[in-house]
């Protein structure tokens, strides 16, 4: 009976050592920039194989939340895995929260149990590299009104010769132009979510943006 119960107890602890758990998330790059992009490394660890999994993520202001769903076979065996959650440019500068959220189940039906099985939290900052400028009154174009409901107007002050362009936070491209100025143009953004999206202007080595926030 001894015997027994040492047995069981060894295999509890054994369990328990290997329960669906996160082990490390790391940055890349460790000091990113507002131009980046970065992508974060959640190493998760499960009792069983395989342990395939899908991650997802949301930007909202200066936090990311994300989350993994992974699906684990039958077979009792130590199996890691590694979520990549790449966000792309650009980014406002300033200190970042990213919170990780991690499911699992078994398969065939790989349903998730109630709890999840673990959490973690990163903080990062994000810099403006030399040669950048967020300032809102950069000399050569104005945007308003900001907040906006949907339309914005674009006014420049002398000829630009650069790219100019309007991206989301996840940088997916909203408008796209290479305008000869001077211009006045009107950005209809009401057909997208609202939130805060970027202007972006490129003129030789240097790269100026402007936050818009986009209301309901």
């Amino acid at each position: 009976m001894k015997t027994l119960f040492t047995l069981f107890f060894a295999c509890a602890i054994t369990s328990a050592s290997y329960s669906q758990q996160i082990t490390s998330m790391t940055i890349s790059p460790a000091n990113p920039l507002t131009t980046d992009t970065i992508k974060i490394y959640v190493t998760n660890d499960f009792p069983s194989s395989s342990c395939f999994g899908t991650a997802n993520f949301m930007v909202s202001g200066n936090s990311v939340y994300a989350n993994a769903m992974h699906c684990m076979g039958m077979l009792s065996a130590l199996c890691t895995d590694v979520d990549t959650i790449k966000i792309n440019p650009p980014h406002a500068a300033g200190s970042y929260t990213f919170y990780f959220t991690l499911d699992s189940g078994y398969e065939p039906s790989c349903t998730p149990g109630i709890v999840s099985d673990d959490t973690d939290t990163l903080f990062y900052n994000v810099s403006v590299p030399t040669g950048l400028s967020q300032n809102s009154k950069y000399n050569k174009f104005s945007v308003s009104p900001n907040p906006t409901k949907g339309i914005v107007i674009l006014n420049t002050r002398e000829e630009l010769r650069g790219q100019l362009k309007i991206t989301n936070l996840i940088g997916q491209t909203v408008f796209e132009s290479a305008p000869a100025g001077p211009v006045s143009k009107k950005i209809d953004l009401s057909g997208y979510a609202p939130g805060v999206y970027f202007l972006i202007y490129e003129e030789e080595n240097k790269i100026f943006t402007q936050k818009i926030v986009l209301e309901n």
